[in-house]
């Protein structure tokens, strides 16, 4: 090793050491033995010379909370709990107090419980309003402090900075107890929200956005734009993670409860538009598609999120062709995306090779070629000119551009159809057979909360057709499928009436 080298990394070991002393005052060298399970003596060595185990740095991140970035780099702060010390020590005072009283309280109560009379009732009465005048106090005292740290959170979040946001999430959460005003909580569950989204954990997120609507329509309904935009994010929100119902409800509540000033805003219009969808998905085309075509004529039609909504009514519906949309001379990368999953969807070879030339590649107005459902449309080009494969292939595909579906039960169902798809065009039918069935199994088992889509039905019921020597359990789910694709194109999905019938050919082009 060269000598520079070597003195660049003593250097690094003397900073590190550092840190570790200042852990060490923090909460002493027999605390850090203890939880680490390392020598005392060892402890003892690493403040002052030689090597720092790597394993040891990694036992005080996670039995201490050590920030990571602050133990490898001396950055930010030594905790990710950490905030500003007055703000936790007042936290924490003013708990304390609280929790105290609240013991208390329930002392007196066992008391009663033992010996009921009007001196212990008075007691009682009396306790009670001694914290209830605390409480206000407390209140008006810790509201300084409760909107600093929420600002904290706010800021902590903006930044991406999850490590800090985790430790002042809790501070915010534990003082946000003392506070009896209800726009502190509501601005704390709105940053909680963006947290658990950011998190990974949308449907705690969708969950906690779906009680602040509630109490905002408790508060007085939708009154403004803002109120608006909160309800068609919420709705979108839920359509997204599969929650279709749920979407369904927020909308039509949202359009009932809103002022009469708000019906020309665009948001309100969106709505509108959303709730039309969200019945067309569930099967209610009929209603779906009244509701639609009263609302789109009121929109800017260029507007990209109605043109996509209204070219996706007027496919599904029958009322315009693949051919007629991309015709058309407003390009948006959504609705490139609709138009290649509408063409694979067909297994149309001639449409998605005009999709792969015109709708897939690197400009704003097509969809990206590193897509899921862009890999998939050109794997499922070279299937229908002929070529062989197998579903362990897909699953290749799959693993390396996983599609971006939110609700895990739902990707694995539209992952089980494409893969089955892909076994049906490449001609493995072993791989067919056994995916037909894990597809029906995966549908049977989607959690309630959750709609499959319209299309998924129809792929089903083609990959359940060629099926080969099929077993009776393929021919219950082909009929069970085959109703449920019946009754939504009786509903006014008739985009679907070609998948009732038994195709002519291999592919059904």
């Amino acid at each position: 090793m060269s000598h520079e080298k070597s003195n660049v990394l003593h250097d690094q070991q003397q900073e590190l050491r550092g840190r570790l002393k200042a852990l060490a005052t923090r909460f002493g060298q027999a605390e850090i033995a203890r939880r680490t399970g390392a020598a005392p003596a060892n402890v003892h060595r690493y403040l002052r010379e030689g090597k720092v185990p790597a394993e040891f740095c990694a036992a005080l991140v996670a039995l201490f909370g050590v920030s990571p970035i602050w133990m490898l780099a001396g950055e930010g702060n030594m905790l990710r709990s950490d905030v500003r010390k007055p703000v936790a020590q007042m936290g924490g005072d003013l708990l304390e107090l609280v929790e105290t009283m609240n013991a208390v309280s329930k002392l007196r109560l066992g008391s009663i419980a033992a010996r009921a009379d009007a001196r212990q009732l008075r007691e009682l009465s009396d306790a009670m309003q001694t914290m209830d005048r605390l409480r206000e106090r407390l209140n008006r005292q810790t509201l300084p402090v409760i909107n600093s740290v929420l600002g904290d959170f706010e800021a902590a979040i903006a930044e991406l900075d999850m490590d800090s946001a985790a430790g002042i999430r809790t501070t915010a959460a534990n003082l946000v107890r003392l506070s009896l005003d209800e726009d502190v909580l509501a601005r704390f569950e709105q940053n909680e929200a963006g947290f658990l989204y950011m998190s990974g954990q949308i449907d705690r997120a969708l969950d906690l956005d779906l009680r602040i609507f509630a109490r905002r329509l408790h508060r007085g309904g939708i009154a403004d734009e803002s109120g608006l935009a909160d309800a068609v994010n919420l709705v979108m929100g839920l359509r997204e993670a599969g929650r279709l119902r749920d979407a369904r409800r927020i909308a039509g509540a949202a359009l009932a409860l809103a002022t009469d000033r708000c019906e020309g805003m665009r948001q309100f219009l969106l709505l509108r538009l959303f709730e039309a969808h969200l019945e067309l998905d569930l099967g209610l085309g009929v209603s779906a598609i009244k509701k639609h075509f009263e609302a789109y004529p009121a929109m800017e039609p260029k507007d990209p999120t109605c043109w996509v909504l209204h070219a996706t009514m007027l496919i599904v519906t029958g009322n315009a062709t693949w051919e007629d949309i991309i015709g058309t001379p407003w390009a948006y990368s959504g609705l490139a995306r609709l138009l290649v999953r509408y063409a694979y969807l067909h297994e149309d070879e001639p449409r998605l090779a005009r999709a792969m030339r015109e709708l897939v590649g690197k400009t704003t107005d097509r969809q990206p070629e590193h897509e899921y459902e862009a890999v998939y449309a050109r794997g499922m080009l070279d299937l229908l000119r002929g070529r062989k494969s197998t579903a362990t292939e897909f699953d290749r595909l799959a693993d390396s551009n996983p599609p971006m579906l939110r609700s895990a039960p739902l990707r694995q169902l539209l992952l089980s159809l494409h893969r089955a798809a892909w076994a049906r065009l490449g001609q493995d039918r072993a791989g067919l057979r056994q995916e037909c069935l894990r597809t029906q199994q995966l549908l049977v088992n989607l959690p309630p909360e959750l709609s499959a889509k319209p299309e998924y039905f129809a792929t089903h019921l083609r990959n359940l057709r060629g099926a080969h020597k099929p077993t009776p359990d393929h021919d219950q789910a082909r009929a069970l499928t085959q109703e449920k694709l019946q009754s939504l194109v009786n509903g006014g999905l008739r985009v679907f009436a070609p998948w009732l019938h038994p195709p002519t050919t291999r592919t059904a082009r």
